[in-house]
């Protein structure tokens, strides 16, 4: 048979074999085949103090998009590659920020990222001798005078905004995760002596590239805590399209003046990375209770090393990672307000149960604005021990998500935003029902005073007309139909009996009947909220009827919230 015929078939049978594996390793002027799936991140930016950043870029892919003033952003059924997809950060007068998701096919996962405020910054001119920043043991110089913008020479002003982090830092702090490609395209995981970062531009901010035959000379300073030092020490950039570290160069141990350091040479800006390697495996870790998984669960992961990983599982309760293989790992969950650490071992599948019992709580609700429209770009804020996650409404102004609480709680905290006009509910307190089902039914995000009243198959939206003494003297009219409680002693939150008092509200129909509440059946006025910022909260649930006797009755619900600032 003709050798290039067999050829061909050899090359057939191997790609054959091929086509099922997620990572494929091939020769050394191959990158490995990277492997997609849909699926969705919702996120928040805020700053080491932990306040909300606006109109941040957050870039994955070819996906962009800006955090609302809440800091929030929300990617749906995006393309993200399986092994790890970067997500960087850009703001105005803060370092960019990047961090990796591991998406699971059709599931949402979630992510908080911090940024910090820029600092390390210094402005020389192109040709002056000295271009160095840095402290005192960690130092970035440019050497040469040649630099390009756009293709052609550039002359002018330098902007060097650089970086450094320890080995010791928290993984908030690091650049992505450390993990990277050889080379030859094996993966490792890295075991960082710490990590620096060059970006050069001109005063607007526009990148501006080396020239000719300049060089970046990195010079990285030994912290403390590292006894033992390699004579060379393997040099990996950050690479946002493969998501990954990538082996670039190597740096060498030098010794001036009784300090110790890495000394290494690049030709681009970018964020460096000084690390030993050892081998990992991807691996897949569930995250459940007794009786349910827990979704969005906070975690720590952490080797004896400096290989530390913050982690958080996605909507099903799944965890993915790459475990250091000949390490021993620890993974540390924080629930209610109890530390649980488990070993974690470089497999398929890790399977960790909290010995306690959560309640899988559904909760539901359509949204509005005061004009009685649907609102679709906006969420709702649930609040639990775990964290402070956020759920997107649908087209239809809809929300329906299972919230996981702990056994012992009987209620649900949550706000509801509206995006667009930056407004949101305030924060509510609702106790749960006996089949642990919340239906907020209609929500109304408004900035008005508002009341909702819904008689039988009727609905109307009031408007507050009268409220200049006391916020709980209220008076509620829209057309025909209006609500007044002006003698009531209310005290805040709680609930409030009608028979108690020594009135009775005036409620009227669309057609000017006085509705007479029914004090034979279940009723109450409560009040769910009453705040410093003068709104409050509350309702009246009853059973009416159009005459003052007579046992035919009609259900009514009068909803409103009341802003008094």
């Amino acid at each position: 048979m003709n050798k290039y015929i067999i050829g061909i078939i050899l090359i057939l049978g191997v790609l054959s074999c091929r086509k099922n594996i997620d990572i494929i390793s091939t020769d050394e002027n191959e990158f490995p085949t990277q492997k997609y799936v849909f699926a969705s991140l919702k996120g928040k930016v805020v700053t080491t103090r932990d306040m909300p950043v606006e109109g941040a870029s957050v870039v994955i892919g070819e996906y962009t998009q800006k955090t609302d003033f809440n800091g929030v952003f929300y990617f749906n059924n995006i393309k993200a590659n399986i092994e790890g997809s970067s997500v960087s950060v850009y703001m105005n007068g803060f370092e960019d920020a990047i961090k990796i998701f591991y998406p699971q096919l059709s599931s949402t996962s979630y992510i908080k990222i911090i940024i910090k405020p820029i600092r390390k910054t210094s402005i020389i001119n192109f040709d002056d001798k000295d271009k160095i920043v840095g402290d005192e043991v960690n130092k970035i110089q440019i050497s040469g005078d040649e630099f390009k913008k756009d293709g052609d020479k550039y002359k002018g002003t330098i902007i060097m905004n650089w970086n450094y982090v320890s080995s010791l830092a928290s993984p908030e702090e690091q650049y992505g995760d450390p993990v990277g490609y050889s080379k030859r395209f094996k993966l490792y995981g890295l075991d960082s002596y710490g990590s620096l970062s060059i970006n050069i531009t001109d005063e607007l901010g526009k990148s501006v590239k080396l020239g000719g035959n300049n060089t970046i000379e990195l010079r990285l300073g030994l912290t403390p805590i590292i006894s033992q030092t390699e004579e060379k020490l393997t040099l990996w950039k950050f690479d946002i399209k493969k998501n990954k570290w990538m082996e670039t160069g190597v740096a060498i141990l030098i010794e001036e003046n009784g300090i110790q350091y890495y000394y290494a040479e690049v030709i681009e800006s970018g964020i460096y990375n000084f690390a030993k390697r050892f081998p990992v495996e991807k691996t897949e870790i569930k995250i459940e209770a007794q009786n349910t998984f827990l979704p969005f669960t906070k975690a720590f992961l952490s080797t004896k090393s400096s290989y530390k990983l913050s982690l958080s599982a996605n909507d099903k309760g799944m965890i993915h990672c790459f475990i250091p293989s000949n390490k021993k790992s620890k993974i540390e969950l924080n629930l209610d307000n109890e530390s649980y650490i488990f070993d974690v071992e470089a497999k398929q599948q890790n399977t960790i149960t909290i010995e306690k019992d959560y309640k899988n709580l559904n909760f539901t609700g359509g949204f509005f604005n005061c004009d009685d429209e649907i609102i679709s770009n906006g969420y709702v804020t649930i609040f639990t021990d775990k964290d402070s996650l956020f759920y997107f409404f649908d087209e239809n102004g809809n929300v329906s998500i299972p919230v996981i609480i702990k056994e012992s709680e009987n209620y649900v905290q949550w706000t509801a935003t509206d995006i667009d006009t930056k407004l949101n509910t305030g924060v509510h307190r609702t106790k749960l029902n006996e089949v642990e089902v919340f239906d907020a039914d209609e929500v109304y995000i408004c900035q008005e005073p508002f009341a909702l009243m819904q008689y039988g198959d009727e609905s109307y939206l009031m408007e507050l007309t009268n409220n200049d003494k006391d916020i709980f003297s209220l008076t509620f009219e829209k057309g025909k139909a209006f609500y007044e409680i002006n003698s009531y002693p209310f005290k805040g939150v709680g609930e409030y009996n009608i028979n108690n008092c020594n009135c009775t509200p005036t409620i009227k129909n669309s057609k000017g009947e006085r509705l007479y509440i029914y004090s034979g059946l279940e009723h109450r006025i409560y009040i769910e909220e009453y705040n410093k910022n003068g709104m409050i909260v509350g309702g009246l649930e009853a059973k009416v009827r159009t005459q003052f006797s007579g046992t035919d009755t009609t259900n009514i619900k009068i909803y409103y919230s009341v802003y008094n600032e």
